[in-house]
């Protein structure tokens, strides 16, 4: 099939790529960045990992991928021009699950995505999502996050501290929730099978949201085929643990299913989660005004640099009334920081704030009943036990991992928490509400 170069501002696809070989689908890849127009736009939408449906088919020729094979295949389309200056190439706006199959069938197999022709000089920028994914979120770094932080989670605490936050907002079942930055999902899992919520998350990470969307879709995989109830906890999503994640319980209950004091959990073990999962840039990717109730942000807004910009967003975001959760690493007030913090924050590619300067920009961005607090006595024991659980589970992690990784892990912990106890390396949380209107 040949088309006229730049003759199209959209391409539409929907359940065609499946029935492709991977050959054919980067061939057609290639032929549709010289179909669009400059800024034009491609839309697919594929059933990914397993069927959709629960009858047994014969000679079904569907290819039903990994997500991260469509990604593999798009993302390398490029099309040089004649002069050698410039390169067109699809440039990620989302990928994201279909809302409606979630809803409807709590079924996250459904993937779409959504890419925009974009020229470039040569040599083409890196994408910061690559270099998420090839650095701080690999799949390897992943799983060494979860072998401290417990399956599910990449923030300090893991699934304790994420109950004790999501107990303070009085969830209800009614909820719609935001969860920017959600990782691999156990923030939303927690919440959604916890309190009967709806979860949308979303993050820059692909390794990450496709772990979430994984355990999502294997958890309706599990219940369909009768394998009992979902666990509860989004650390578990037992049936989609991943093959090289530990994802140990430690008898802590750091892994266990809790139950949140003070709350009314409306747990839903004999169902899949109701949440949704996307990749996308949160200063890019926009929802209608008053989409959601609640948002959260666990630690992850340090790779948000124009934070002005996403405090406007998700004050747009909410409803009025809407309730704000941020917990993140901050800079000291005085910004007063030594080389070895500096060099560990550039190559982190963070962007850091005060406690305050966060208080300063929710106060600009229209919030009200604002609390920003220093939590860093609190950072600096959850670090010491997760160092504890380390040191105690050293041969069950060496087990998976190699004794440099686990010594790396080790020593990157222990700087951590030195630099927390220098007061150099804070952690913040800070709530607001939307103002009624």
């Amino acid at each position: 099939m040949s088309q006229e170069a730049g003759s199209y501002d959209v391409v539409f696809s929907n359940w065609l790529l499946m029935y492709l070989s991977d050959a054919e689908v980067k061939t057609l890849a290639a032929k549709i960045l010289s179909w669009l127009s400059p800024g034009g736009i491609l839309f697919f939408r594929e059933s990914c990992f397993r069927p959709s449906g629960d009858r047994p088919r014969k000679g079904n020729p569907t290819h039903y991928r990994n997500p991260r094979d469509y990604f593999a295949m798009f993302d390398k389309a490029e099309l040089p021009s004649s002069d050698g200056a410039s390169s067109a190439h699809l440039e990620l706006v989302c990928c994201k699950c279909v809302d409606t199959y979630v809803t409807v069938k709590k079924n996250q197999n459904q993937i779409c995505w959504k890419y925009q022709k974009v020229v470039t000089p040569v040599p083409r920028p890196p994408l910061y999502r690559t270099f998420l994914d090839t650095n701080q979120y690999s799949d390897r770094s992943i799983a060494l996050y979860e072998a401290v932080y417990g399956q599910g989670y990449l923030s300090p605490g893991g699934a304790d501290k994420s109950a004790q936050l999501l107990d303070s907002l009085r969830l209800k079942a009614s909820m719609r929730i935001i969860d920017v930055g959600c990782g691999i999902g156990g923030n939303a899992f927690l919440a959604a099978d916890t309190y009967g919520c709806h979860v949308h998350g979303i993050d820059l990470s692909v390794n990450s949201v496709l772990v979430a969307i994984e355990r999502a879709a294997a958890a309706v995989a599990k219940s369909r085929s009768g394998g009992g109830g979902i666990a509860v906890n989004g650390s578990t999503a037992a049936a989609g643990r991943r093959s090289d994640g530990l994802g140990m319980a430690d008898g802590s209950g750091s892994n266990g299913c809790l139950s949140p004091a003070g709350a009314e959990p409306q747990k839903q073990q004999q169902a899949p989660h109701d949440v949704t999962f996307e990749v996308a840039d949160v200063l890019t990717r926009d929802f209608p005004e008053g989409s959601f109730d609640v948002c959260i942000s666990r630690d992850a807004l340090v790779h948000v640099a124009d934070k002005q910009t996403l405090a406007s967003r998700l004050y747009r975001w909410l409803r009025p009334g809407g309730k704000l959760l941020i917990t993140d690493y901050c800079m000291p007030p005085d910004g007063d920081t030594s080389a070895g913090f500096q060099n560990y924050i550039q190559k982190r590619g963070y962007s850091l704030l005060s406690v305050q300067q966060y208080s300063d920009l929710l106060t600009a961005a229209g919030f009200a009943d604002i609390d920003a607090q220093d939590r860093t006595e609190e950072l600096v024991q959850t670090l010491e036990a997760e160092l504890q659980r380390l040191q105690a589970n050293k041969a069950a992690i060496t087990a998976q991992f190699t004794e440099a990784e686990y010594n790396e892990l080790v020593d990157r912990w222990n700087d951590k928490l030195q630099r927390a106890k220098a007061g150099e390396q804070l952690w913040g949380k800070v709530t607001a509400v939307k103002p009624q209107q």
